[in-house]
């Protein structure tokens, strides 16, 4: 199956999709003016692409080859001009990037050692480093252009999912 997964204002579209061929092995995809493109970390076993911001960088999640299942899970900014940047909340298994903004800062949520009960919303500026939501099971996943509002999930005690905001 293909997901598509983000959009931004000029019509191109981020995702994945797993490879035909090797089931276990996801390739991430850009399809920009109708033209499919794949994405794949530089040696991973998996490539998630996720986000996509307004001047093409691309935000999502990768594995390295002896990795498997959904914990460790690796975040990266393929930005356009092509170059890989590992996007890795210190200290922490995973870092899953769902959305950029104009100003390149990263949105999503950082885990340890599952992927829901140390699950913390998180961004990543370039010019101030990493920030994270103090409350537990809560994942960044979009915000106005100028990044005054944040949207996100987050799991109450009962299990269920609901939606949040900071101002």
């Amino acid at each position: 199956p293909v997901l598509l997964q983000g959009i931004n204002a000029g019509g191109e579209f981020v995702g994945f999709y797993n490879d035909a061929g090797t089931p276990s092995r996801t390739h991430g995809f850009l399809l920009s003016g109708g033209q499919f493109q794949s994405i794949d970390f530089p040696g991973a076993r998996s490539t998630l692409a996720r986000g996509i911001g307004p001047g093409g960088d691309i935000v999502g999640n990768y594995q390295r080859p002896n990795e498997a299942g959904a914990v460790p899970s690796h975040g990266y900014l393929l930005n356009n001009r092509g170059e890989y940047l590992m996007v890795d909340y210190p200290g922490h298994l995973n870092t899953i990037p769902q959305r950029i903004l104009p100003d390149a800062t990263i949105l999503g949520c950082y885990h340890d050692n599952d992927t829901m009960g140390s699950m913390h919303g998180m961004l990543f500026s370039p010019q101030h480093g990493f920030d994270e939501l103090s409350e537990g099971m809560t994942m960044h996943n979009g915000a106005t252009p100028d990044g005054q509002l944040i949207v996100g999930l987050f799991t109450d005690m009962d299990g269920r999912q609901k939606g949040y905001f900071v101002d």
